[in-house]
Formats: C-alpha cells, sequence, structure tokens
C-alpha cells in the first residue's frame, strides 16, 4: 500500500464529511525518468491542505509495519513548512498511517509536538516508538459513516 493511497482516502474522506471544504493534495514533483534526482519544481511544502474555518496543513507519512517512526522520514523542508504554518495561526500535522494486513490507524502529531518529541523528549533518539504513538497521541480510524468507509478526520477540526 502506497502512502499515495492513504493521502487520496484522507482527501476523499475531507470531501465526504466536509462537503464545502476546498481540499487540495499537492502533486508530487516529477522527476527524470532516470531517477536522477533533478526536479522541475521546488519541493512541496507537505501533502495537502484543507480550508474549513481554519487552513489545515497536513503531511502524511506511512508505515507498512509497527516499528518505531523515524524522526528524519519528516524532511526538513517539510518540518519548517508545517511549522511556519502554524506560527502564523493556522492548524500543522503530521499523520502517520501505520498499515499492515491486519491493522490500519492513523496518530495524529500536531508539529510543534512532533518538534519537542524530536528536540527535547526524544533527543538521545532518532525515532518515536511506536508504544508512544499507542499510548499518547490522537488517532483516527477508517470507519462507516453514513454509509460509506472512510478515515474519520473530524479529530483535526477540534484539536490546535
Amino acid at each position: 500500500m502506497k502512502e499515495a493511497i492513504f493521502t487520496r482516502e484522507l482527501k476523499e474522506a475531507f470531501e465526504y464529511l466536509y462537503p464545502k471544504a476546498y481540499v487540495y493534495k499537492i502533486p508530487d514533483t516529477p522527476r527524470f525518468p532516470d531517477n536522477t534526482g533533478f526536479r522541475f519544481i521546488p519541493k512541496k511544502p507537505f501533502d495537502m491542505f484543507v480550508l474549513l474555518d481554519v487552513f489545515i496543513a497536513i503531511e502524511n507519512k506511512q508505515k507498512k509495519n509497527l516499528s518505531a517512526f523515524a524522526f528524519d522520514d519528516v524532511k526538513d523542508h517539510q518540518l519548517t513548512a508545517l511549522i511556519k504554518t502554524k506560527n502564523a495561526g493556522h492548524k500543522a500535522f503530521i499523520i502517520v498511517n501505520y498499515r499492515t494486513d491486519d491493522y490500519n490507524k492513523a496518530f495524529i502529531l500536531d508539529v510543534n509536538y512532533f518538534w519537542h518529541l524530536k528536540t527535547v523528549k526524544f533527543a538521545d533518539r532518532k525515532s518515536l516508538p511506536i508504544n508512544f504513538l499507542l499510548t499518547s497521541c490522537p488517532s483516527i480510524n477508517r470507519e462507516k459513516i453514513n454509509n460509506k468507509t472512510v478515515w474519520d478526520v473530524r479529530l483535526l477540526e477540534t484539536l490546535n
């Protein structure tokens, strides 16, 4: 399962649960076929944003096993863009989807909280333990809502 599928699912969930919202998935940067890394456009700041009564910036990550989440999975330019968005008075989240054959849950990390975890609480580590996510972070699930199975993204509207 690709991260792009999770991003599409989140986009569809916002559009379904908030029909008046504007939801935009920022396109991935094209590369040369030989994957040399040359880019045609600047790196994207985060994966998507949602305009409700508030602006919500979201960077999605996906893990295919129940291991720790590496802090470096969030690139410096993504972290910078999310922090600037949050400092401008908007919402900014990193959503980590753990998806295996028998497990599918997404954990929500406010960008300032992620920064605190990376630089203070777990500064001596390179990753965020899965047990910490399970016990200390809000999460969302795919649920049947009005006869459609979607991620229940309504929690994001209530978080700071």
